[in-house]
């Protein structure tokens, strides 16, 4: 054992049929230990994109792929709400530089997909972009459910 090797994270590869290669990341103070990460296709941007998948160690069920496919089917409505809330919240009361999203497809980059516990409810979930307009920050959408109930911007 190397002097640093205390600092290296334990990460358990996993093959998933649906979700690919996946890593478990040990957590102690998490509900199921930790989380998986890796990249996952996402039909509606016909893109790969980070996710976070928030299961146990023995791996995401067949509720987290349903869960997912129901994202996808849904993504196009969650992105009407997703723009509004973002206009109203930061654009509209905080940016004097009166930005009005024109395009929310063109102008924001989904970076991160963190899907829920789904032993939990309601299932608390988020969605994480870049923007144009703001290439210094990310702006994380979180839901309850379906619902938006919070966008922040970190960076």
């Amino acid at each position: 054992m190397g002097l640093f090797d205390f600092l290296k994270s334990k990460r358990i590869k996993f093959e998933h049929p649906y979700f690919g290669t996946i890593h478990f990341q040990k957590m102690k103070n998490s509900k199921n230990g930790g989380f998986f990460e890796g990249k996952k296709h996402f039909r509606p941007l016909n893109c790969e994109f980070d996710i976070l998948i928030d299961c146990p160690e023995t791996g995401p069920s067949n509720e987290y792929i349903t869960f997912f496919e129901e994202l996808e089917k849904n993504y196009s409505v969650l992105i009407k709400e997703i723009s509004k809330k973002i206009q109203s919240d930061f654009f509209d009361n905080f940016d004097n530089r009166k930005i009005v999203i024109k395009e929310f497809g063109r102008e924001f980059t989904l970076e991160n997909i963190s899907l829920p516990n789904l032993f939990e409810t309601p299932y608390s979930w988020s969605l994480t972009y870049t923007s144009v307009h703001d290439e210094n920050h990310f702006f994380e959408v979180f839901f309850k459910d379906w619902e938006i109930y919070d966008v922040m911007i970190d960076g």
